[in-house]
């Protein structure tokens, strides 16, 4: 984990600070996008069919994870 890879045994504090402020500017964009995202898609699958055909699809791609580690 970042914790025992990057913290400085001699500051603990200074590098626990380091390590939450680097999270934490990854983390908020990657968040938003997530978020916008999620709200774009909400609109798009308002409509019956295309929730079936994006169930069909997410369900198709789940299953093809399983293809590797039953070859």
């Amino acid at each position: 984990t970042a914790m025992a890879v990057y913290t400085n045994p001699d500051h603990p504090f200074v590098s626990v600070a380091l390590i939450s402020i680097a999270f934490t500017i990854v983390n908020l964009p990657s968040v938003s996008v997530w978020a916008g995202f999620g709200t774009a898609l909400r609109g798009f699958l308002s409509d019956p069919m295309r929730l079936k055909w994006f169930n069909i699809g997410m369900g198709l791609l789940l299953a093809a994870t399983l293809w590797p580690m039953l070859r």
